[in-house]
């Protein structure tokens, strides 16, 4: 964990923009709103995936006050339901686009994002949701641990373990770290 300056020598990349209509049966969750609760507050609720061909989205689980996710290839029209997601927040991509991980449950989990039953990867207790996480190329995962509103990054491998605390935030400071990012092709977050 660390700053890391981005090359002189880099190139500019052409802005993409993108519109998408979701399905009134499916929306992007407005968790203050929908949930009812403030814990939610926060929590990132998209996700593109890297190679750019899909979201994932915090949206009702059908006929309940919860959260589900759902998967879209942008070249679709309709998004569908992951099983066992419901009560998911944060949603991030694997590298490869092929999973997903999130909160849910006082834990942070992970799914494909093709189906199946998600997996517990670690404990992360909290109904808040987390503050974020990033998925990096060496399987590992960085989050912000939602065990208080001062908490610091911990990383854990992807398939699964105790996580591992990476910073400890200053008390003086009066705040956490949170929504990590991987940059420079995952060599530093």
């Amino acid at each position: 964990v660390g700053r890391v300056s981005e090359p002189s020598n880099a190139q500019p990349v052409a802005a993409e923009r993108l519109a998408i209509t979701l399905p009134t049966a499916a929306p992007i969750a407005r968790p203050a709103t929908l949930f009812g609760r403030e814990a939610v507050l926060g929590s990132e609720t998209v996700a593109l995936s890297p190679d750019g061909t899909m979201i994932v989205y915090v949206g009702p689980a059908e006929g309940q006050r919860s959260s589900r996710l759902y998967v879209r290839s942008i070249d679709a029209n309709e998004p569908r339901p992951l099983g066992g997601t419901d009560g998911a927040s944060a949603p991030f991509f694997s590298p490869d686009s092929q999973f997903v991980a999130f909160f849910a449950a006082g834990r942070l989990k992970r799914t494909s994002i093709h189906g199946g039953d998600p997996t517990t990867i670690c404990d992360a207790p909290d109904d808040t949701g987390g503050s974020g996480g990033a998925w990096g190329s060496d399987d590992t995962i960085v989050f912000a641990k939602p065990t208080s509103a001062r908490a610091g990054l911990c990383r854990v491998p992807a398939l699964g373990g105790t996580p591992e605390a990476l910073t400890t935030p200053d008390p003086a400071d009066g705040g956490g770290h949170g929504e990590p990012a991987f940059i420079l092709g995952g060599r530093a977050a």
